[in-house]
């Protein structure tokens, strides 16, 4: 019996670990966006936001930056 309370007492307390730091992790992003220091990435041509990690937007299927 004993031993399902210290399996219990570290699930517990890797998930309070857990939290903390998703809890950093957003804090960090947050002081970043205040700062200035994240930018969101638009398409040339609709000017919606889009992302880095694909060659083509997803709203207008042009490609999203220029070809190297």
């Amino acid at each position: 019996m004993g031993n399902v309370t210290f399996v219990s007492a570290m699930r517990d307390g890797l998930e309070a670990l857990f939290v903390i730091a998703v809890g950093g992790m957003m804090w960090s992003v947050l002081v970043r966006l205040r700062r200035g220091d994240i930018e969101v990435v638009r398409c040339a041509h609709c000017g919606r936001p889009t992302s880095n990690a694909y060659p083509a937007c997803k709203q207008c299927g042009q490609p999203s930056r220029p070809a190297d």
